[in-house]
């Protein structure tokens, strides 16, 4: 790792010269300027200093919470998308299982119905009073069963729609903290 930086400040070279050369114009730090910290280490350690205070990649501390609270809110933001997504698969996969329960509940009611039309035609039932009544009572249940399977099957999408706004939300409001938590620090450093 150490090369890395060694590597570093000799292609910074040039820039931490010139760095130099500006700082010795015009800025005094504890009693020496930057061109007198060259001079007295053969200038080894003045292009080394101002690569160091460049920070890590040449990037400043600044720059790298700033990019770091950057990629927190984009993450945030991400996870919430993620998450929108599976409730609205959620929903979708429900929507698909009501179709089904629908599809077998009507295939219950014509295998009793053709049963009980059977049965009575076999025994040479009339499909009056009593046997129609019977047949009238199941595809009323049926239907009764189906509308209540579709409240349900309603509600349950809305709530997993509901739960994917929410996701979203969420993920803003947390990528929004992260970037205020940047701006609170770097307002206290002043």
């Amino acid at each position: 790792m150490g090369q890395f930086f060694i590597a570093l400040g000799t292609a910074m070279g040039g820039t931490a010269a010139a760095a130099g050369t500006t700082a010795a114009a015009g800025a005094t730090t504890a009693g020496f300027t930057s061109a007198s910290l060259a001079a007295s280490t053969g200038g080894a350690l003045g292009t080394g200093a101002v690569a160091s205070s460049a920070g890590f990649l040449g990037m400043q501390a600044g720059t790298w919470s700033a990019l770091g609270s950057g990629l927190s809110a984009l993450s945030s933001i991400r996870a919430g998308q993620a998450q929108k997504v599976q409730y609205e698969m959620q929903a979708d996969a429900e929507r698909i299982q009501a179709r089904d329960r629908e599809i077998q509940r009507k295939q219950r009611l014509v295998a009793a119905l053709a049963s009980q039309n059977a049965a009575r035609g076999a025994q040479g039932i009339r499909l009056q009073g009593s046997p129609a009544a019977m047949m009238r009572s199941d595809i009323s249940e049926a239907r009764y069963g189906s509308l209540i399977d579709q409240g349900n099957t309603s509600m349950r999408v809305r709530q997993f729609q509901q739960s994917g706004k929410h996701a979203m939300q969420s993920a803003y409001v947390s990528a929004g903290s992260s970037l205020l938590d940047y701006g609170t620090r770097r307002a206290e450093r002043g």
